[in-house]
């Protein structure tokens, strides 16, 4: 066995900010396998009896082709493997490795980076130590542990600077990967599990990545595994042992495998409380409503197409010379909720990327589903607001409608059901591409079957599912009914008689709205548990 040289850094160069880690760990794994079954066909085994060892201050990396089974080998070590056959044996400390207890000393970074684009490194890693920093730590350390951070991974000189997105440029890639990693280290963790740590990265960034990561080994006692696909001779000589697969099996190891002596746990460490559930709702909260200002696409972008419509809206509708009949407002009290709602498709891009947000800090820092679905919820409400109130001012007195208050109102429920429709499709689809068209497309089905287009009473029965199902036939129903109820005219009673709306009750018809943006709302969160969890 040959040991790889390694870089030195001088004292100075160690972050001060950081206690010495109270958990030295080494990992272990002995004639791992991993099988899966195919439907129809023999079982195919994917690692075949790979054994390794990581121990603290070592920087191990897994090499090897693309299908080789590093990805696969990583996640088993990381415990995110939930389908499958795994045997083998996995030691923690020389002892069979107690899941509960590794999920509390170890942090696993991705290789798709999961960040906020409209904050800052600073804001980013403040808003995670609230949530992944346990509760019984104080502010005063909480922050020390975000300043830290920020130096081990050399980011101080753009803690100031936002993530970036599609809206505004910000971090390079080597710089949010190293954000990445600076977030799984407030935790302080003892095992720290990489997943192609320099992908998509130049060769500068790939070696400021793993330089700094390897900072952490020398200088803090990190065990640290990561895989990596074709690194460069200076990245190679960062490495304290190879384990290099080919086809799921070991091909080759490099580096001491002596066994280390081992320290028992410390239990101070593991009583350490993840924050409650109510702290993570206010931080969820409080997040989100940060990023629904900041971020033009979630809200903003939506508002002024919402001014242009509305204002085209009510000058076509101009009612100051009584021209207009009541039949014609009727196409207006269509035309209001269908096509505004049918705007809440653009937000489905932001909803994945907060799902990748969350499905990282679930799996990292025990983020509570209840709290975080809940808080993202009553975070949009005032957006939502905003939209129904822009409608109903532009529109509602230059054509002349009646009920201000009822308009708002049936307007508001309508937009959040449709919002929280397209939440739920963001739990269940794995593009936005995907979202939009499917969202369309059941949009375009419930102003279809409204009762509009076709008056329910000629409605085939076939489609009268889709006239109940979608949200769009009480917003429209409750719009009518609003306009025409207690109107003693021929007309207005011909509108109501048309489209079967004289017992319609427009209240019960909002109720409807606000039950159906609560149990979209609840399914969302019951998928959200269920689907990800960051396990594969």
């Amino acid at each position: 066995m040959v040991q790889l040289p390694s870089l030195h850094f001088s004292p100075c160069d160690v972050s001060r900010h950081v206690k010495p880690l109270q958990n030295e760990c080494t990992l272990g794994w002995d004639n791992l396998s991993y099988t899966v079954s195919r439907r129809g066909q023999h079982s195919k085994v994917i690692i075949n009896r790979v054994s390794g060892r990581a121990a603290p201050g070592e920087l191990v990396a897994i090499m090897g082709p693309s299908g080789s089974g590093k990805t696969t080998l990583l996640d088993i070590l990381a415990d995110r493997i939930s389908s499958g056959q795994v045997t083998g044996q996995i030691d923690l400390n020389g002892r069979p490795r107690p899941v509960k207890t590794f999920r509390l000393l170890s942090s696993y970074v991705s290789q798709e980076d999961a960040l906020t684009g409209s904050f800052t490194v600073l804001e980013t890693l403040r808003f995670a130590a609230r949530l992944s920093v346990p509760a019984n730590v104080l502010a005063t350390e909480r922050e020390g542990r975000v300043q830290a951070a920020i130096d081990d991974m050399g980011l101080r000189s753009c803690e100031h600077t936002v993530v970036g997105d599609i809206f505004r440029k910000g971090l390079s890639g080597g710089q949010k990967r190293r954000l990445s990693i600076a977030i799984e280290l407030l935790s302080k963790p003892t095992i720290l599990l990489l997943d192609e740590p320099t992908s998509g990265l130049d060769a500068a960034s790939t070696y400021n990545v793993m330089a700094y990561i390897q900072k952490l080994c020398l200088s803090q006692k990190h065990t640290v595994i990561c895989t990596i696909h074709q690194p460069s001779t200076k990245v190679y000589t960062m490495f304290a042992k190879v384990l290099v697969l080919a086809q799921g099996e070991t091909l080759q190891v490099t580096g001491d495998r002596s066994r280390s002596d081992f320290a028992p746990l410390s239990k101070a460490d593991l009583r350490e409380m993840k924050p409650s559930v109510g702290r993570q709702f206010l931080m969820v909260l409080q997040r989100t409503a940060l990023e629904n200002v900041r971020n033009p696409g979630i809200f903003w972008m939506r508002f002024v197409m919402f001014f242009a419509l509305s204002a085209m809206s009510g000058t076509l509708y101009l009612n100051h010379d009584h021209q207009l009949t009541d039949v014609d407002l009727v196409s207006l009290l269509f035309g209001a909720p269908a096509f505004t709602t049918f705007l809440s498709v653009a937000a489905l891009p932001f909803f994945l990327d907060q799902r990748a947000v969350f499905s990282r800090e679930r799996a990292n820092s025990g983020l509570n589903v209840g709290a975080y679905a809940v808080a993202t919820f009553v975070a949009g409400l005032p957006g939502l607001a905003l939209l129904a109130i822009t409608t109903t001012v532009m529109v509602v007195p230059m054509t002349g409608l009646r009920g201000f208050g009822s308009f708002f109102g049936i307007m508001f429920a309508s937009l959040t059901s449709a919002e929280s429709f397209m939440c739920v499709l963001g739990v269940l689809v794995p593009n936005a591409i995907m979202g939009i068209a499917v969202g369309s497309a059941c949009f375009g089905m419930f102003v279809l079957t409204e009762g509009f287009m076709v008056p329910k009473p000629a409605i085939q029965p076939y489609w009268l599912w889709g006239h109940y199902l979608g949200f769009h036939t009480y917003s429209f129903e409750a719009l009518v009914a609003n306009q025409f109820q207690g109107v003693n005219t021929p007309s207005a009673d011909a509108v109501l008689t048309r489209f079967d709306l004289h017992d319609v009750h427009v209240g019960s018809h909002a109720g409807v709205l606000v039950g159906y943006a609560l149990v979209l709302q609840g399914l969302g969160g019951v998928l959200l548990y269920v689907l990800h969890t960051g396990r594969r």
